[in-house]
């Protein structure tokens, strides 16, 4: 999924350029049937900033 891709480039740029440790990802009223996207997507984020080296938080209302 190249948006998600594009998105968490994104991220990494942010916080390199901000000299951030990490990224608390913030969900309101995820929907049941969004749920399995939320997944996919947040799994992708995680790994992908592990990876570089930085942590990532979630909270989901």
């Amino acid at each position: 999924m190249k948006t998600y891709k594009i998105y968490i480039d994104n991220v990494i740029n942010i916080l390199e350029t901000k000299g951030y440790e990490g990224v608390n990802v913030s969900f309101q009223y995820v929907s049941v049937s969004n749920i399995p996207l939320y997944e996919v997507f947040y799994t992708k984020m995680v790994n992908r900033l592990n990876q570089e080296g930085y942590q990532a938080f979630a909270t989901i209302n």
